[in-house]
């Protein structure tokens, strides 16, 4: 990226808070290699552009027929209000977005555990430390020779990882859990409209 460009994720993705020297870090990498992506190629993820359209985070993916069923509405009502309380940075190869889960306590982001939002609208607390053990951890899994040469790139870009393998990540805590904050208000939203609990 170029600093214009980085500029540009501080503000509108970022909202001017502080940047996580690990995330400073991939923003510089992201923009050494022209137009081959060097951390979708490393790790299977690529930083979020600002103005571009996310559909999980957006909603542009639903149709017509979504629109008018009040379960899915209710959801992508939840979703979003759990959202609110993510600074999403990051898409998967996949379609997964990931982000610094702030959650009600406010968590500042250097502080905050990574958080995914996947393709069916689920929320998981990731493992790992930082933003690039989490990229890290995901895209690798148990794969140690995988896991050995992405912990190799992230090093190369002054991003040091303690963990020798997956599972020596270290696994997030939160007062709050995304997960279990959706469930919570969803459940909330059913009883409102007039479904019983446990329905």
């Amino acid at each position: 990226m170029s600093s214009g460009e980085i500029q540009r994720f501080e503000q509108e993705i970022l909202k001017n808070q502080a940047v996580p020297p690990d995330l400073r870090a991939l923003l510089n990498a992201a923009g050494s290699a022209g137009d081959i992506d060097p951390l979708r190629e490393a790790l299977g993820f690529a930083l979020l552009v600002p103005g571009r359209d996310y559909p999980l985070l957006t909603g542009s993916y639903l149709n017509d027929s979504d629109r008018q069923n009040p379960d899915i509405m209710a959801n992508v009502a939840v979703i979003n209000d759990v959202l609110a309380l993510i600074t999403m940075v990051a898409e998967s190869e996949d379609g997964d977005m990931i982000g610094y889960w702030h959650g009600p306590e406010g968590t500042p982001i250097g502080n905050a555990p990574i958080v995914k939002l996947d393709t069916e609208g689920m929320f998981f607390l990731m493992q790992g430390r930082n933003l690039s053990e989490a990229m890290l951890g995901n895209d690798t899994f148990d794969d140690a020779e995988c896991f050995a040469a992405a912990r190799a790139w992230l090093t190369g870009c002054g991003i040091p990882i303690d963990a020798m393998n997956w599972r020596e990540l270290s696994t997030p805590e939160a007062p709050t859990r995304p997960d279990k904050l959706h469930d919570l208000l969803y459940e909330q939203k059913r009883i409102a409209a007039g479904s019983k609990a446990g329905d």
